[in-house]
């Protein structure tokens, strides 16, 4: 994590900020992003945790549900590595389609979706309404939902309980 504020907030307002510039950097390029997780550890190193890669493969039959099934692989790792106290934030983002209302009836817009949590609490699930403007992305709107459910024990991290480390 680059120096500055870290206290929870200040560490989930800058993973998110990551987030949003990774995945956007990559709809960008290629029209799309892959589900990507941004975590900070105990100590405060910095880790990504994604899918394999779609290189050297051939295309999926349902693009959609590959995308899915990636998605569900990196919450899976990163739920792991905070009950395993590996982790103290992350930031999983993913692109997508959302429903909005509107005064003409729902509208579809692309969107990043980052849900966001830290042991000390804080969590939230965040959306950035975007325009893909043609390859150039274009940030309409931010809100958050709150958090469904915590990846991270409540209270924190238990005093007693010994973390495990990344290798």
């Amino acid at each position: 994590m680059p120096e500055g504020d870290t206290t929870s907030a200040g560490e989930l307002k800058a993973l998110l900020e990551k987030a949003i510039e990774r995945i956007l950097a990559n709809v960008d390029k290629y029209g799309w992003s892959i589900p990507t997780a941004f975590a900070v550890t105990p100590d405060g190193r910095d880790v990504i945790v994604v899918a394999d890669s779609l290189e050297d493969r051939p295309e999926p039959d349902d693009p959609v549900a590959e995308l899915k099934t990636r998605a569900e692989s990196v919450l899976f790792n990163v739920r792991r590595m905070a009950d395993r106290g590996q982790l103290r934030a992350f930031a999983f983002a993913r692109n997508m389609r959302v429903t909005l209302t509107s005064d003409t009836g729902p509208v579809v817009r692309s969107a990043v979706k980052v849900i966001l949590d830290h042991e000390d609490g804080g969590g939230s699930i965040a959306y950035l309404v975007y325009d893909p403007n043609g390859g150039n992305a274009k940030p309409i709107e931010l809100f958050y939902e709150p958090l469904t459910e915590r990846f991270f024990p409540e209270g924190g991290w238990p005093p007693d309980r010994p973390r495990e480390r990344l290798p």
